[in-house]
């Protein structure tokens, strides 16, 4: 509240700021104590008294400036205020709309700003988090870096950047609820330091704990210590049973600290390289990539990062290092974080401004038509004393307690919209635990409100100043101009910045369907999902790790409600990937190498997904450890290492070269005998939707006998009903497995495009809401324009005027302002539509679908504001008009 105090002051006048603004200061903070002044709705309302007291200060200031002297001189005081709130009484649907059409327009626009700020623009929650960044190859962020190289760009950066390396890894932890996994991450000493935020109990690690035969250790996050362990502080010091042996915990990290993501749960030391040397890789090598490196700015950002290139050129120069793994990368922190969300919400931001204008437009009208009405109302209050200033005074008054209204509506209603948008929002939304209807967004809410307010107010009180200058009305009625021109000016603006949210919905809409028409290459329908991991020092046999998953997989398949089953450890769209550098035997040099995702299955997984079988066959029974090493290839890989031969029967080599997390690696990963292809497999899109299918490979469960695994049944009726009893069936094999999230594959598919979906929807919403604002302030100017015209339209009938020409001139009338609108909203929606070329797939500006969906839209809008005005022209009664005339 005293920087929201602080900023007010700011506002003041100079002088008033200068003399009085402590005093403003003072009495502003004294109401924040009140108690009628706290809570959301408590702020709001001292924000708006706030505003107005700013706005007064500037009222009184400008009738000093301009030396008003005509009398009646105004100020924001609460006699105007409570003449305006009459007004507004005495003519309820004029309030209703101009209140409730702002309303909608400040919510829209304040949710999608509520987002904005917590994503892209509120600082991350460390101290001078602009000096964090993130360290990678150029190949990709997300485990790019090996041990020895991380060693060497540590050393020598020290003193200009502080580097800390981590990898997302997971552990076993039982409850009362069963066995389950909790996901963390591995780091270095340093790490919590990089971050420069304090522990809430205990210490990080320790030197001796980072080393390669350094000592267990964990740090707890805030939220597993509550819910966990109770918040006993006696725990630091202590051990717990974590993946399956005790564990000391040494510290518990700061509430709300969660890096690398939000489900983090804990810490562990990384310990050097030794997770290579427990899968049975060899420690040391360069070409093991599976570190990501988060590092703290020491000195000036750009030297810095001139002297990181250069000592990585060197490293790599040295090491010999293949050309595509050459090099380094610097990506700020935010950035990392926020993704590919920041052109999404800057979009959407863009569009409910779009909402905001469109409302504001339709209030200015309506506040246009009303000031036409009251012409006779300005010219007697002029003639009894009112200066022009007054009259001026007074509309802007009536025009900021609209806004006032406006923003004491809309917000809340944003903070409903908001709670709508987080049900919606896209999977993995960044900080999404973080957004809130805070000071700033609140501040936001109530500063466009009132501009948007005073913004529509400036005609009306345009009009009422010239009112003021013409005297006395001649007779008993005032000579009403309409203003019909800038109506109908602000009409056609409305309907082109509809046109504009339409067109970039319509672009979304046709994006989003065809990106979910491509063929995935599986069929993920009725297909139930389960992640099994082992106790730590529990199957530790690679025989027994095997029967283990062939019970699980036999219970699975003996079940009634399941056709087929499987397991693997990577489902398609998971995002568990592998990428492996392979080659065919007779490969000569890198030239002959490819990368291919891995993926680990048992026998029956491609007729539980529905992949087709190309050529060969599937692994089976004899496919164990200790037979020869076999494969499945992927159409794609098999085309391109023996382009135009048979593949079955060939035999294809590790080439050195990995990419992927390397916790659950296996030391049966790299064979040292090449693997035989006994089968062809067609391309499926296991990235995604509108990601080019991968060349794969697909290696039996058996021979590589991996720990972690996802079981996979496709039923034959509801997948809820398998889901339901899924954990049960798998304890009843042995209840100290975890088992976590159990959902259905086709839930899977659909978070892939959780973020186009969104954006489709909420694009759609605001869409729909500008439609209605525009069909509303088309309908308000033609039913105004057949209401003063009403006269007019009876005599012409009177002298032969058929009533279909007289609805006829209505219809174009409103047809030509919407055709104007249209014009315009499409001169400016088409170029504009470049800078959406991220975020559609496959669509162009040009498509004439698109087209024909914005300008039927347009039509129908456009028929259904002219109906009813339409109608009202075409039975005038012409007796009515010639006794009045």
């Amino acid at each position: 509240m005293r920087r929201l105090t602080r900023f007010f002051e700011r506002c003041l006048p100079g002088e008033v700021r200068r003399t009085r603004g402590a005093d403003y200061r003072e009495f502003w903070r004294a109401m924040a104590e009140e108690p009628r002044y706290r809570g959301l709705r408590g702020r709001t309302g001292l924000t708006v008294r706030m505003v107005m007291d700013v706005l007064d200060a500037h009222a009184r200031g400008w009738m000093r400036a301009t030396g008003d002297r005509s009398g009646g001189g105004w100020t924001m005081r609460r006699g105007s205020v409570r003449f305006a709130l009459r007004g507004l009484r005495r003519h309820p649907l004029f309030g209703g709309v101009a209140v409730g059409t702002l309303a909608l327009g400040v919510a829209a626009a304040t949710a999608v700003f509520a987002v904005t700020w917590s994503v892209l623009l509120a600082p991350l929650p460390y101290p001078d988090s602009e000096e964090l960044t993130l360290v990678h190859r150029p190949t990709g962020r997300s485990g790019s870096v090996s041990w020895p190289d991380f060693v060497d760009w540590r050393e020598g950066m020290r003193g200009s950047l502080a580097m800390a390396a981590y990898t997302e890894t997971g552990q076993t932890i039982r409850g009362d609820a069963g066995a389950r996994t909790i996901y963390g991450a591995r780091v270095t000493q340093g790490f919590f330091a990089v971050f420069d935020v304090p522990l809430a109990l205990g210490r990080g690690f320790t030197g001796e704990e980072d080393t390669f035969d350094g000592p267990e250790a964990v740090v707890l996050s805030h939220g597993l210590f509550v819910r966990e362990f109770g918040a006993d502080p006696a725990l630091v010091g202590g051990t717990i049973d974590l993946g399956g042996g005790a564990v000391e915990v040494v510290g518990v990290a700061a509430p709300g600290f969660a890096f690398p993501g939000a489900g983090t749960e804990f810490w562990m030391p990384l310990h050097e390289d030794r997770l290579l040397q427990e899968a049975g890789l060899p420690v040391g090598g360069r070409s093991l990539h599976f570190l990501n490196v988060v590092a703290r700015y020491e000195a000036d950002p750009t030297p810095t990062v001139a002297r990181l290139e250069a000592l990585v050129a060197g490293v790599d120069d040295t090491h010999a290092r293949e050309e595509e793994n050459r090099g380094v990368a610097v990506t700020p922190l935010r950035e990392h974080l926020v993704g590919d969300v920041r052109s999404t919400l800057v979009f959407l931001l863009a569009a409910a401004v779009l909402v905001l204008v469109v409302a504001a437009f339709n209030v200015a009208a309506v506040s246009l038509s009303r000031a036409d009405d009251r012409e006779r109302e300005f010219r007697i209050r002029a003639a009894v004393g009112a200066g022009r200033a007054a009259l001026r005074g007074q509309v802007f008054t009536e025009s900021a307690v609209i806004a006032v209204l406006a923003a004491a509506v809309g917000l809340p209603l944003a903070a409903l919209l908001l709670r709508v948008l987080l049900v919606a929002a896209p999977t993995g939304l960044p900080r999404a635990t973080d957004l809130a209807v805070g000071l700033p967004v609140l501040g936001f809410g109530v500063a466009i409100a009132l501009v948007t307010g005073l913004l529509f107010g400036i005609a009306p009180a345009a009009k009422a100043s010239r009112a003021g200058g013409r005297g006395l009305p001649a007779g008993s009625r005032g000579s009403v101009r309409s203003g019909t021109r800038l109506q109908q000016a602000m009409v056609v603006a409305q309907v082109g910045a509809t046109v504009i949210v339409l067109f970039g919905a319509v672009l979304m809409f046709r994006s989003y369907q065809r990106l979910t028409g491509e063929e995935l290459g599986f069929d993920p329908r009725a297909v139930v999902v389960a992640q099994v991991g082992l106790p730590e020092g529990s199957y530790d046999d690679p025989v027994e790790r095997d029967r283990l998953f062939d019970a699980l997989v036999d219970r699975l398949r003996a079940h009634p409600a399941v056709a087929q089953a499987t397991s693997t450890y990577s489902p398609p769209m998971a995002g568990n990937d592998l990428m492996l550098r392979v080659a065919h035997e007779d490969a000569v040099d890198d030239a002959d190498t490819r990368w291919a995702q891995t993926v680990i299955v048992r026998d029956g997984y491609f007729e539980t997904l529905g992949i087709p079988m190309l050529a060969g066959r599937d692994f089976d029974t004899g496919d164990r450890l200790g037979a020869p090493a076999v494969v499945v290839v992927s159409r794609s890989l098999a085309e391109t290492l023996w382009p135009g031969e048979d593949p079955l029967g060939r035999r294809l080599v590790h080439a050195g070269g990995l990419r992927g997390s390397v916790h659950s690696f296996d030391r049966a990963f790299f064979p040292d005998e090449p693997y035989t292809v006994v089968g062809v497999v067609d391309d499926i899109r296991g990235q995604g939707f509108g990601a080019a299918p991968e060349p794969a490979l697909y290696r039996p469960h058996a021979q590589i006998t991996w720990g972690t695994q996802y079981l996979l049944a496709r039923v034959t009726g509801e997948p809820a009903v398998l889901a339901g009893v899924l954990p049960e069936l798998i304890w009843e094999e042995d209840s100290r497995l975890p088992v976590d999230g159990v959902t259905t594959l086709p839930s899977i598919v659909a978070g892939t495009v959780s973020l186009p979906r969104f954006r489709t929807l909420l694009l759609g919403s605001f869409a729909g809401t500008t439609c209605l604002l525009a069909m509303v302030g088309l309908y308000g100017v033609m039913a105004l324009n057949v209401a003063r015209r009403r006269r007019e339209l009876g005599v012409r009938i009177a002298l032969g005027a058929s009533r279909s020409h007289v609805l006829g001139n209505v219809v174009r009338r409103g047809a030509g302002l919407a055709v104007a609108g249209a014009t315009l909203g499409l001169a400016v929606a088409v170029p504009a539509s470049s800078a959406l070329e991220s975020l559609v797939y496959q669509v162009a500006p040009t498509d004439p679908l698109t087209w024909a969906a914005v300008l039927a839209t347009v039509a129908t809008v456009t028929a259904l504001a002219l109906w009813i005005p339409a109608r009202r022209a075409g039975r005038v009664d012409p007796v009515e008009s010639l006794a009045a005339e």
